[in-house]
């Protein structure tokens, strides 16, 4: 586990501001989570669609872009099965940028993280 944190942070985040998110979920769905692999894809899919949808209007407000498809943003997200009891207990955690790159047209590729 610590050879997966010590990648992540090395190789993958970049040294940039994160934004940690915990999706609790309802009981009924935990279990149903638990034991359906695509469904519990498609939640965790979707509430990360979520995620980037409000932080690309926010740099649409924010910047003033044309098109939210400018702006691209990333999240690394983990799913727990149990919680501090050991029970079944089906979450997910996220780490997200905390803002949005945006294309600079001006040719020097992506400019920096923008918020």
């Amino acid at each position: 586990m610590c050879e997966g944190a010590t990648w992540l942070c090395e190789r993958v985040l970049p040294p940039l501001p994160l934004r940690q998110f915990v999706l609790s979920l309802p009981r009924a769905l935990r279990y149903l989570l638990a034991y359906d692999c695509k469904l519990c894809r498609a939640v965790a899919k979707t509430a990360m669609q979520e995620i980037f949808r409000f932080q690309r209007l926010q740099a649409r407000k924010a910047l003033g872009i044309a098109s939210t498809s400018q702006a691209i943003t990333g999240a690394v997200l983990a799913v727990q099965r149990f919680g501090s009891a050991l029970n079944l207990n089906v979450h997910f955690h996220a780490l997200v940028l905390d803002g949005v790159y945006v294309l600079d047209v001006f040719g020097n590729g992506w400019s920096g993280l923008l918020k």
